[in-house]
């Protein structure tokens, strides 16, 4: 399925923290990857979330939202993927996960 039909948000933490990072390409790839591979993907939700006792040097979250979340397999097969395909300075950046919803 193409990114051009999943609908992706950001909050504004999570923008910042990208050009931060300066991972936009890999970030794309993972965004694309994403939209292929996950069945019945509905929606991406990037999120930068603070945490005091990490810094702000933090992750960025993507939610990728499903309507059954319980098999963890598409989150495991997409985190191979990415460790698989993605620099690694680029995939400790982010954290995937999938979400019911």
């Amino acid at each position: 399925m193409p990114t051009s039909t999943i609908p992706v948000t950001f909050d504004v933490d999570a923008q910042v923290r990208l050009d931060k990072f300066g991972c936009h390409r890999e970030f794309e790839q993972m965004i694309e990857h994403a939209a292929e591979a996950i069945p019945d993907l509905k929606k991406i939700v990037v999120t930068a979330p603070y945490n005091e006792v990490l810094g702000p040097d933090q992750q960025i979250v993507i939610e990728a939202y499903v309507p059954d979340a319980r098999s963890l397999a598409p989150e495991r097969e997409f985190n191979f993927w990415v460790f698989e395909n993605i620099p690694r300075e680029a995939a400790t950046r982010f954290v995937f996960m999938t979400v019911e919803g």
